[in-house]
């Protein structure tokens, strides 16, 4: 069978496997004794798409201390990038004093330990960090590593807290940012409102509006009495009219009537009277607004009004005088309540006209108060906004200087770096035990592998088989090995 054959190949040749094995065992246990042990440490990480921290603060912008991607699944790539970036390794070397054997700060390249840099790390630089993602989570392993294991928890820690205070600085210049950029739209969105208080104060000093709605119901009020006032007016000028209707139909009827022949509507003096009482009773209303009925003018016009009064009623009775001797006392009575009643109709139509006219007004200053009204509210909505909007800046800047103060962080720690109560724990290399079960197996595959090869090499006879296909003769027979111990002495034959 073959593995016999293989069996004994390795037998013949077992020196050369014990030799391999003795050497490069000895040699890896030699070199794992001679080389300075790397101790490494690490700290577990969680990262946040926000800090909690800023949720205690209702006013502060819902975006502030978020980090959003524009694809989630690469969050914790970017984080990788931004740990293994050259402005953060470089500032943990410089601040940790990290220096290669030729006594200058390490490189951030070497640095960084991956697969390819191993080698670098053991048996160069022998100081660095990892950066390993745990499974498909967003928990990071900071792992530091050093001959010194205080130096490697250094490494682990300061890295993370390099990175802690990165974001928390990111945060901070943001803050800074939004303050001065307020800072500098307080004094515009300042002048702004001032402009607009002052227009409206401008606007209602100009109308008169000490307070519009007052104002308006005011008018509103006016409005109704002076309606109920023109409607009462109408009545008793109806009134007054169907009454002089019938007392013109009694002065008909009278004999002494038949006998005047007149008309007062052609004469021209009584209309000359009633057009005087006309106009001193529009004068008296326009004194009354300004002036009490006491006041000497007022009462001056009152009795100029009086006196064409007069004036009327005795042209009126004149003109109804009769030729004959003895008059009629119901005549006479007809005459003088048909002037009264003219007079109150001539009145009574004035007081209408006048109170037509300052129902217009009213309703006019009402139709003017609703324009300014609108006018006033759009002034006054202005300056709402802009007062919110100065508000909300002089909020929005103390929020901008709380926000400088929060330690807001998108990192936490989960578990931060520590020492093991037996340092032989922490050591990463070398691990006595595995480069033993290492050489070991390196020493017999190397054995195995130089037994075979200086079989395959060999080209001297060892057995029949060996001779015949190299004499490719036929084999007459076969002189077996006689041990050396098993020749005796023939010098004894010799003699």
């Amino acid at each position: 069978m073959e593995l016999k054959r293989y069996w004994k190949i390795i037998c013949l040749r077992k020196w050369i496997l014990l030799q391999a094995i003795f050497v490069i065992m000895g040699v890896a246990v030699i070199g794992s004794f001679a080389l300075s042990p790397i101790y490494k440490t690490s700290a577990v990480v969680l990262f946040k798409t926000r800090d909690f921290q800023a949720s205690f603060f209702p006013d502060l912008p819902r975006e502030f201390g978020r980090h959003e991607f524009f694809d989630p699944k690469n969050a914790i790539s970017s984080y990788q990038g931004l740990l293994k970036s050259k402005p953060f390794i470089e500032k943990v070397v410089k601040d940790l004093n990290l220096k290669d054997g030729r006594d200058r700060l390490i490189e951030s390249k070497d640095f960084i330990v991956s697969t390819m840099r191993l080698p670098k790390l053991l048996l160069m630089t022998k100081k660095g960090v990892e950066i390993r993602q745990q499974g498909s989570t967003e928990v990071l392993e900071i792992i530091g590593y050093s001959t010194q294991p205080a130096e490697a928890l250094s490494i682990a820690n300061k890295t993370l807290d390099t990175f802690s205070e990165a974001f928390t600085d990111i945060s901070r210049d943001g803050a800074k940012k939004a303050q001065k950029a307020i800072e500098k739209s307080i004094p515009n969105a300042k002048e702004i409102l001032s402009a607009a208080e002052t227009a409206q104060m401008d606007f209602m000093a100009k109308e008169k509006l000490a307070d519009a709605g007052e104002q308006t119901k005011v008018f509103i009020t006016q409005l109704s009495s002076l309606e109920d006032e023109s409607t009462k007016t109408a009545r008793l000028l109806q009134e007054n009219n169907a009454a002089l209707n019938k007392i013109k139909e009694s002065l008909k009827t009278q004999p002494e009537f038949r006998d005047s022949k007149t008309s007062t509507e052609a004469n021209p003096l009584i209309n000359s009277y009633k057009n005087q009482l006309i106009t001193l009773t529009m004068n008296l209303e326009k004194l009354k607004t300004d002036l009490t009925e006491d006041h000497p003018a007022v009462k001056s016009v009152l009795n100029q009004i009086n006196a064409v009064k007069d004036a009327l009623k005795g042209e009126l009775a004149q003109k109804f005088a009769s030729q004959e001797s003895t008059r009629n006392s119901y005549y006479d009575s007809l005459v003088e309540r048909h002037s009264n009643t003219e007079i109150d109709v001539v009145l009574l139509t004035l007081r209408q006209k006048i109170l037509n006219a300052k129902i217009s007004d009213v309703n006019k200053n009402i139709s003017a108060m609703a324009k300014k009204q609108i006018e006033l509210s759009r002034l006054q909505k202005d300056v709402d906004t802009y007062r919110t909007v100065y508000a909300s800046l002089l909020r929005q800047l103390e929020m901008a200087k709380i926000a400088q103060t929060i330690e807001v962080s998108n990192v936490m720690q989960v578990h931060p770096a520590g020492l093991s109560f037996n340092i032989k724990n922490d050591i990463y290399f070398p691990r006595k035990k595995l480069i033993f079960l290492i050489s070991l197996f390196t020493g017999i595959a190397t054995g195995l592998f130089l037994v075979f090869l200086f079989e395959y090499l060999d080209d001297s006879v060892k057995t029949p088989d060996d001779a015949k296909k190299l004499l490719n003769q036929p084999l007459l027979g076969v002189i077996k090995l006689v041990p050396q111990k098993n020749i005796k002495d023939t010098s004894d034959y010799a003699k």
